[in-house]
């Protein structure tokens, strides 16, 4: 289930993305601990630990 809060797309643990081409994939195939975004989470799951989970976000812009 994917939703769109304030314009923003937020994907559900477990979501399906449908890729460029066909084909469907996890999330955690896309952007998980053994992608290269897993360093991004270490720190996040750090912060959260040190602030608190609701007290960290993480904005990624594209462009």
């Amino acid at each position: 289930m994917v939703t769109e809060i304030h314009g923003l797309i937020e994907c559900r643990p477990g979501a399906r993305l449908q890729p460029v081409g066909g084909g469907t994939r996890t999330r955690a195939q896309v952007a998980g601990d053994a992608t290269h975004w897993g360093p991004a989470w270490s720190v996040m799951r750090l912060l959260s630990e040190l602030h608190g989970a609701a007290n960290v976000r993480l904005v990624v812009w594209f462009v």
